[in-house]
């Protein structure tokens, strides 16, 4: 029986829109600077496509860098947060990292070198650890992973920091040898051996070291008693050439191209806008009475926005908005520390006063405050209370029995 090859006109169809899908969604994920090279890019190779500067002098070249600065990131989330610092040893303490985001040198040559004490740097390094990108200002591959799987929510995280204790082991397959020093079961020592692996081993990697100019996607402002959103002017407005007649094929596939930028860059707009009327709504106390953000996550983000996830998290990277004149990153408003009804900060306050008014001599262990927690109806495993307690940097309970006794 003769075999034939048919072609079905439907494949070429399909790729042709998967292709479109992944342009938007690349579209999508881009901040403002890398949004503008991109367009520039797009613009000296497709006719149809045509860029006004809306400002004048502006050259995209001088402003723009492809990458955010690793000090540039860390400062914004510094200057939004509640934890005092010292410029000049949080300066000091950037100096000494190298490009993966590791101390090049000794804790011990560190305080050496320096002209703060051991307590401020201790102090310092540990708030610094708490920022993005987590798993920097560590001494070792080791400690950048166990501060990972500590910042981590997922249960497999705690199983994770364990096996930090075993990388050689666990890069060489022991899995036996790791369950009988561990007495961990094969299953959880493999859901986190797994789970190292999405790790990032070298968290500083995908930062410059030259400073870039932010620009936010939205503004938000308070008029009387509510809040409203506006989209930042654009410093680059794209525009689809209409006197062009396209009479060749080629240039019918690049009027083709320049329609799916301009829907997409449409598309990206509402998208952002659409994640931010929520966010804003949900931390409206945080907007108009200046109280502690509310518990968010991104999969609810996903579902009143009736949107994937992985889509929400491509379309608030590295994107900002302006409030009273402020910079936030769109992240900052996702709370995930805590529980549904308390933020991070509520249970860290907690913790603090629990130890505070604790009998002295006789100091609750993490296992004790998180019963009391619980009786409050705060619902939080032991381990994370034992990580909240240390970025208060608060000490274990037998440390401050000593301490105490010491007196």
């Amino acid at each position: 029986m003769e075999q034939k090859l048919l072609f079905k006109p439907d494949i070429k169809q399909k790729a042709n829109f998967h292709s479109a899908k992944e342009q938007s969604l690349q579209i999508l994920q881009m901040n403002q600077q890398a949004l503008q090279m991109y367009l520039q890019e797009q613009v000296n190779r497709n006719p149809f496509l045509a860029m006004n500067t809306t400002f004048e002098d502006v050259d995209i070249f001088d402003v723009y860098t492809s990458k955010q600065s690793l000090s540039d990131v860390l400062y914004e989330q510094l200057r939004y947060g509640k934890e005092k610092y010292k410029e000049e040893v949080v300066d000091y303490l950037i100096s000494q990292l190298n490009s993966n985001g590791y101390f090049k040198v000794s804790f011990e040559q560190l305080v050496f070198a320096s002209q703060f004490s051991e307590k401020e740097l201790i102090k310092t390094i540990r708030v610094l650890q708490c920022l993005e990108p987590i798993g920097c200002f560590c001494f070792s591959l080791k400690e950048c992973l166990q501060i990972q799987c500590e910042m981590h929510e997922e249960a497999c995280s705690e199983t994770g920091y364990i096996l930090c204790d075993y990388l050689e082991d666990l890069a060489l397959h022991r899995f036996a040898l790791i369950e009988e020093k561990t007495q961990l079961s094969y299953e959880e020592i493999e859901e986190g051996f797994h789970f190292i692996q999405g790790l990032n081993p070298k968290p500083a990697s995908n930062y410059a070291t030259q400073s870039m100019m932010m620009i936010p996607e939205i503004r938000v402002k308070v008029e009387g008693e509510h809040l409203v959103l506006e989209t930042v002017q654009d410093m680059f407005r794209l525009q689809l050439e209409e006197e062009i007649e396209p009479h060749h094929e080629r240039l019918k596939r690049q009027r083709q191209e320049a329609m799916l930028i301009m829907n997409s860059l449409q598309k990206r707009k509402m998208t952002i806008l659409q994640i931010m009327q929520f966010l804003v709504e949900k931390q409206k106390a945080f907007f108009l009475e200046k109280k502690p953000l509310c518990y968010c996550t991104l999969q609810e983000v996903a579902k009143a926005c009736g949107l994937h996830a992985s889509t929400i998290s491509r379309a608030i990277q590295n994107k900002c908005f302006d409030f009273q004149t402020t910079y936030y990153p769109i992240k900052y408003l996702l709370v995930h520390g805590g529980d549904k009804t308390h933020n991070s900060n509520e249970i860290k306050n907690r913790i603090k006063k629990l130890i505070e008014t604790e009998d002295k001599m006789h100091p609750y262990s993490d296992e004790c405050l998180r019963k009391l927690l619980e009786k409050e109806g705060i619902m939080i495993s032991r381990r994370t209370v034992s990580k909240y307690r240390e970025a208060c940097l608060l000490f274990n309970a037998s440390q401050r029995k000593q301490r105490e006794g010491n007196k």
